[in-house]
């Protein structure tokens, strides 16, 4: 188990997070920081990212430490009514973790920006028309559960049925973050 948490450490650089967090605190410190406000800004937003990455991985090492007292009772005792408490703790590490990845994967330095989502039918008719706006339909639903904020730019009917193009403009939390791979 401490092994895992190593490698996982490795990956997500915690140990140079850790030191740029305190060159950035050493910063903020400094006399004339606020000399540059562009660049004071920078600074704040990259040590607030800092924090919070460092705070959700406390969170986890504290669970992963739950789970090893956890592990070793249930070793000792060989209870088998603590394994739905195993099973607990070891859900919340891997959604903990998860939600680490996923922070580490929106992490780009547009991703936290606006989306703008255009969809054209292309050739193939009514059938192509159709499957634009399942398309759109899909789109929408999908920006629906992940809480952006989504406003309809352009929308073109098909002749018949569908959309011939649409264009819709996705805001919230990291919109092109998540979009950027949508081709």
């Amino acid at each position: 188990m401490k092994r895992a948490a190593a490698r996982s450490g490795v990956i997500f650089e915690v140990d140079g997070k850790r030191s740029r967090l305190a060159e950035l605190e050493t910063a903020v410190s400094r006399e004339g920081f606020w000399d540059s406000p562009e660049n004071a800004e920078a600074l704040l937003k990259e040590r607030k990212s800092l924090e919070t990455f460092l705070f959700k991985w406390s969170g986890l090492e504290k669970s992963l430490e739950d789970l090893r007292a956890c592990l070793d009772l249930f070793d000792e005792s060989g209870d088998a009514s603590l394994a739905p408490e195993v099973e607990l703790h070891a859900g919340k590490i891997e959604r903990d973790l998860d939600e680490i990845e996923l922070d580490r994967m929106l992490a780009g330095d547009d991703d936290e920006r606006n989306a703008i989502l255009t969809i054209h039918a292309g050739a193939g008719g009514t059938e192509s028309q159709d499957w634009a706006e399942m398309l759109l339909r899909m789109y929408l639903r999908f920006a629906d559960r992940t809480g952006f904020e989504v406003e309809v730019l352009e929308r073109q009917e098909g002749e018949e049925a569908g959309i011939k193009n649409a264009t819709i403009l996705l805001s919230g939390d990291h919109p092109y973050g998540y979009m950027k791979a949508e081709m």
